[in-house]
């Protein structure tokens, strides 16, 4: 809900209009199941166009705060009590010393279907339907690039990937509070390829690495190929990974690394709130073990701010 002006960020008239109005909502000024006012109604009190109202009132319909009701206008939403997770409650002190796990997998997950799709769609794979993306746009802007490149196009590229694409990578991160210049990037031919390279860098054979659990299934595939154990840490979902019980398991075991999906996980969809992502990195900070971050989905919230990336609380490096 931001628009751009001269080179700065200004927030839009509607998402304004609808920041207000939300606080009204949540503060009790207008209450569940009453009606607010008509769209002209706000227009004529708040001095902006029809349109303006009309927008504001779509995000928050979006965000389940208000319905509209044909013929009779607007209305707060009746909004049922939000179902808390039960607090995680383990027995730490009779968990067995020797929790590694060796990491294993018995079936290759969305490799047959046997009802796994919904609709078509393959729920195992972190991946999304080709069929929504502007695949004509897309494939039009590469055949122009791929003609204004010429020759080049059939030559290597350097090791670390593209200048102009780790440029507007580093752009793009400074979004998610990551601030670091295009050299500290690498470029590589996708997620899964930077998490193998990362672990190879971090650890040797017969390492630990601590992982959610449950995680996406393709990081545990990846271990076996790197002779790694998995440590498995509880997740909550609401806040994430138990730092609790990670910070437990660090006391016993000797972890290499630690692994995490933060923001939106596969597959548990939750999103680590700011002051978790911040307990979590200064407590490998304190212990010296490196965070492998998977931000794959971080551009992905509806209707709100980025969220902030893990690294964005680091201050060691």
């Amino acid at each position: 809900m931001m628009s751009t002006e001269a080179g700065t960020l200004r927030p839009t008239l509607y998402g304004g209009l609808a920041e207000s109005l939300k606080s009204l909502i949540e503060g009790g000024t207008f209450r569940e199941g009453e009606r607010i006012p008509s769209i002209r109604t706000m227009s004529r009190q708040y001095g902006v166009s029809v349109n303006t109202v009309r927008e504001a009132y779509w995000i928050l319909e979006a965000q389940q705060l208000l319905e509209s009701r044909p013929q009779s206008g607007y209305f707060v939403r009746c909004r049922a009590p939000v179902p808390t997770a039960p607090p995680l409650t383990l027995d730490l002190a009779h968990h067995s010393p020797h929790a590694v796990i060796p990491c294993s997998l018995r079936e290759d997950l969305g490799a047959h279907g046997n009802g796994r799709l919904l609709h078509g769609l393959n729920l195992a794979r972190g991946a999304v339907d080709t069929a929504i993306l502007p695949w004509r746009r897309l494939n039009a802007t590469l055949a122009a690039v791929s003609r204004e490149a010429g020759h080049e196009m059939l030559d290597y590229d350097t090791m670390k990937g593209q200048p102009e694409l780790r440029e507007a990578v580093a752009r793009h991160g400074l979004e998610a509070g990551i601030r670091l210049g295009p050299d500290e990037y690498v470029i590589t031919s996708g997620c899964l390829s930077a998490i193998f390279f990362a672990l190879q860098v971090l650890c040797r054979p017969g390492d630990t690495v601590a992982v959610e659990s449950p995680t996406y299934s393709e990081f545990l595939k990846l271990c076996p190929r790197l002779d790694l154990q998995v440590l498995e840490i509880p997740t909550d979902p609401v806040g994430g990974m138990n730092l609790e019980v990670l910070q437990w398991a660090l006391d016993r075991h000797q972890v290499r690394a630690v692994l995490t999906v933060a923001n939106f996980n596969n597959p548990c969809g939750f999103l680590m709130p700011e002051a978790r992502k911040r307990a979590l990195v200064q407590l490998l900070e304190a212990r010296g073990i490196p965070l492998i971050e998977d931000d794959a989905y971080g551009d992905l919230p509806f209707l709100e701010d980025r969220p902030a990336a893990c690294k964005a609380f680091d201050t060691t490096g």
